[in-house]
Parts: C-alpha cells; structure tokens; sequence
C-alpha cells in the first residue's frame, strides 16, 4: 500500500474495530513493510493443546507427538533430578 491516506484509514478501522474487544490491546499503525502490529491480553485460560505430525514414512498412516513437545517432555524429565 502506498498511499499514507489508506494506511492511515486502515489503521483507524483496525482500531475502531477492535473497540469492541474487552481484552487489554494495542493496535500500531502500518510499518514501512506493510505490517500492523497488533498485541491482545489473554483473557481465559489457556487451553490444552495438542499437536501431531503426519509419520514421517509415505507410506503409513497416523500422527505422532511432535518432536518439540518430546523434547520438551525430556527436558522436564531431566530438569526433575
């Protein structure tokens, strides 16, 4: 976008929008890149996620945990003793 005027009109509808949300926020206007920042307060509990990856053999079918998470389970194991 290379007109200041529609960066500056949508900055403000992004924030107008978001005058509704009642989690603490912060809207920045469009960086030079294009990019509006946009932070938000958690406002319920984080929900339990899970993530899996596709194994990574073509030809079986299935998920597994993924590796992040497994290294993380290993380090917390560790951290323990």
């Amino acid at each position: 976008m290379r007109s200041q005027e529609n960066k500056r009109l949508v900055f403000q509808k992004m924030k107008d929008e978001m005058e509704s949300d009642r989690a603490k926020h912060t809207v920045l206007p469009l960086s030079k890149f294009g990019l509006m920042q946009i932070t938000r307060e958690r406002v319920r509990p984080q929900m339990n996620i899970t993530t899996k990856e596709v194994l990574p053999n073509l030809q079986c079918t299935g998920k597994i945990t993924a590796s992040i998470l497994v290294t993380d389970q290993i380090d917390s194991i560790f951290n323990i003793f």
